[in-house]
């Protein structure tokens, strides 16, 4: 996985629970890894860099457990290890409306939406000083619901996410900004200019 923060760096997952991380102007010429991380104790098999916040990486493993790393100035740190009940995790990735959600899957066919920005500890070294302010009680994983037949909102995004808020979000009365539920679009005309 390359690293959208420097774009001559990436990450290599290995089988025996290892991350490498190189550096391509280097590694051509055969060298080591700029540093290995022995993140899990089975095979890593998802892995994710925060599209935003730069060092914040999170590992999925064979051994269950989701893992959150500062790999900040090359100096690779555990700041948060869980098991999401999942069985082995063979996906974690961010989501790119709301960065600090983070999708987790396994293989008992569960999933997870964890919201990373209700843990202490995350926050204390990721957050800004606006998190840092507002205390913020840590909210259990959510669980997701598989396709059971049923008519109802789990698997709309905006009802995930208003949950983790703590509201309720009912996507047939959603407004836009102008308080009518009509996408407004306007275009520019050739008068206009």
């Amino acid at each position: 996985m390359w690293d959208i923060h420097s774009p001559s760096h990436f990450y290599v997952a290995t089988e025996s629970g290892a991350v490498r991380y190189f550096d391509i102007r280097n590694a051509q010429n055969g060298a080591d890894a700029v540093y290995t991380l022995a993140a899990h104790d089975e095979a890593v098999s998802a892995m994710d860099l925060h599209p935003m916040v730069k060092g914040l990486l999170v590992t999925g493993s064979a051994d269950e457990t989701v893992k959150v790393w500062d790999v900040r100035e090359n100096k690779p740190s555990l700041v948060l290890s869980r098991n999401p009940d999942v069985g082995s995790v063979f996906a974690a990735r961010f989501c790119p409306d709301e960065p600090m959600l983070l999708a987790v899957g396994g293989s008992n066919g569960e999933s997870r939406v964890w919201d990373l920005s209700t843990n202490a500890g995350v926050r204390s070294i990721f957050g800004d000083a606006t998190v840092k302010a507002n205390p913020v009680r840590e909210k259990p994983m959510v669980r997701v619901s598989n396709s059971d037949g049923e008519d109802d909102d789990d698997d709309i995004p905006e009802a995930v996410i208003a949950e983790l808020r703590g509201g309720v979000a009912d996507p047939a009365s959603a407004t836009d900004d102008d308080g009518d539920n009509n996408d407004d679009v306007s275009m520019a005309s050739d008068s206009d200019s």
